[in-house]
């Protein structure tokens, strides 16, 4: 009997993972999660504070390396503007809101979103877009931005199986036995 039960449940979990991981749904766009676009002439930044974009009085200009023109506004936070940020880092735990070495479940979650990441970046237009965000901050060839981007989606996809288990190097509890790590 309690072998029946085991399986079911082993199945139906195995099912829901396996929809999860094929749901073609799934569709990732440049504009779901990019405001800038490499090829804008100036970038203005925002502290995200509570779930908000904040601006702020002051901000600070970084020139772009290629043409020496203005790049980038970053925020230049003031004392009497970091109240929200002060109360937002003193509403935290010392150990952060999502500390997988107190929670195990977040490793599961990271696993799935390095999984995510990586099916984003074998997009070829995507993988492209942060090939020409990374040439306009640091002026690289298309070989060298190519090249780092390639490194990037290798990380992605090693971390995105079993070796985010691997980060405290110390006994984990699994979901499944085969998952434990010694």
């Amino acid at each position: 009997m309690k072998n029946m039960i085991a399986k079911k449940f082993l199945k139906n979990n195995i099912q829901k993972g396996i929809n999860f991981f094929n749901n073609k749904s799934f569709s990732i766009k440049i504009k779901d999660f990019s405001l800038i676009c490499p090829k804008d002439k100036h970038i203005k930044l925002s502290n995200y504070i509570n779930g908000e974009w904040k601006g702020t009085l002051k901000y600070e200009e970084f020139l772009d390396p290629l043409k020496g023109t203005k790049l980038i506004e970053a925020p230049l936070t003031e004392k009497h503007e970091m109240v929200d940020i002060i109360n937002s880092m003193n509403a935290c735990p010392k150990s952060g809101l999502h500390n997988p070495l107190k929670n195990v479940d977040r490793y599961l979650l990271y696993g799935q979103v390095c999984r995510r990441i990586v099916e984003a970046l074998y997009n070829e237009e995507i993988f492209n877009h942060f090939v020409k965000l990374i040439q306009r901050v640091f002026p690289k060839s298309d070989i060298q931005a190519f090249g780092e981007m390639k490194v990037t989606r290798a990380f992605f996809e090693n971390f995105a199986g079993d070796n985010v288990f691997i980060i405290n190097f110390n006994f984990v509890k699994g979901k499944i036995f085969s998952k434990r790590f010694f």
